[in-house]
């Protein structure tokens, strides 16, 4: 099953400890969606992306193959 965006609870402690956080922190919505992303992935076992998932991945060892080889051509 995976998690609802909104019930989420946070405890942020990286925004109580720096001064002038919320300008350099993400927000609490955006803080709420890498939780979800990381949530539903685990839900899945991080297998592979789940069927609808709203967010790509990409490989990161194929990626750098392709752009090494992209520029030595």
């Amino acid at each position: 099953p995976e998690p609802e965006l909104a019930s989420i609870v946070l405890d942020r402690r990286d925004n109580k400890v720096v001064a002038n956080s919320a300008e350099t922190r993400p927000t609490d919505d955006e803080y709420r969606r890498y939780l979800w992303l990381l949530r539903t992935l685990q839900a899945h076992e991080f297998a592979s992306a789940p069927e609808g998932f709203p967010f790509q991945l990409v490989d990161l060892t194929v990626n750098s193959l392709l752009l090494a080889s992209t520029e030595s051509l």
